[in-house]
């Protein structure tokens, strides 16, 4: 039995998904660019950096608010009791935001304490994804 065979059914099979999906993507493209509508990549941006910002201004004790200082205080080093186990995905929703604004999360919360500063610095934010 040839093996070598197997090895360019998967290759082509790897190509032809490839393709696929960038015919995909430059029709998802075309369709925005024909409607007008914002890009999705940017939307998820800003509802992302907004919702944020306002876990952050919400009361202390409030659950929401407490697990995203939980989760900034272990992104900055400063209250490491856990690890995410085996298996996890290494990315986290923190992480996306950080990643977005390119602060650290001891100064992204910090700076998401004053509504307006906040809303100004990531509304000209370029989201690459």
């Amino acid at each position: 039995m040839d093996h070598s065979q197997g090895r360019w059914q998967t290759v082509a099979g790897f190509s032809h998904a490839v393709s696929t999906l960038h015919s995909w993507y430059r029709i998802v493209a075309t369709a925005a660019e024909k409607t007008g509508l914002p890009d999705i990549r940017a939307v998820i941006g800003d509802r992302r950096l907004a919702l944020f910002g306002h876990v952050r201004r919400l009361p202390e004790g409030t659950p929401a608010h407490d697990a995203l200082q939980a989760s900034v205080e272990l992104s900055s080093g400063t209250n490491i009791t856990w690890r995410r186990k085996p298996g996890r995905p290494r990315n986290s929703w923190l992480r996306g935001v950080l990643k977005d604004i390119q602060l650290t999360a001891q100064e992204a919360w910090t700076a998401a304490d004053d509504r307006e500063a906040w809303r100004a610095q990531w509304s000209t934010v370029d989201y690459a994804f």
